[in-house]
């Protein structure tokens, strides 16, 4: 699994994922339709999309944001919460073919 560690962006709910080599982070994690992650709130699933239009309410979802960084977010809700991170946390992403 590939070692992130989730910052909360400016907003407060939506998560910036980042580790150490940056940019390795889309190599590993790009190029799929879901990721697995484990975090507090336990493992889920989460789906990659390219906008949030994508992505149903209350989806969780894995996407690029607007300055290239990985991201994860709830459409309509706080992923902070929902995965049960606070800055500095970490969490684990495996890709899903």
């Amino acid at each position: 699994m590939s070692v992130c560690c989730a910052r909360i962006a400016a907003d407060a709910a939506n998560l910036a994922l980042s580790r150490d080599g940056a940019g390795r982070e889309e190599s590993v994690l790009g190029g799929v339709d879901g990721v697995r992650v484990r975090a507090a709130a336990g493992p889920a699933r989460v789906r990659v999309c390219r906008t949030f239009a994508e992505a149903a309410e209350d989806e969780a979802v894995r996407y690029t944001d607007s300055s290239g960084s990985l991201a994860m977010a709830v459409n309509h809700g706080s992923a902070a919460e929902r995965f049960g991170l606070r800055p500095d946390d970490e969490i684990k992403l495996a890709p899903m073919p």
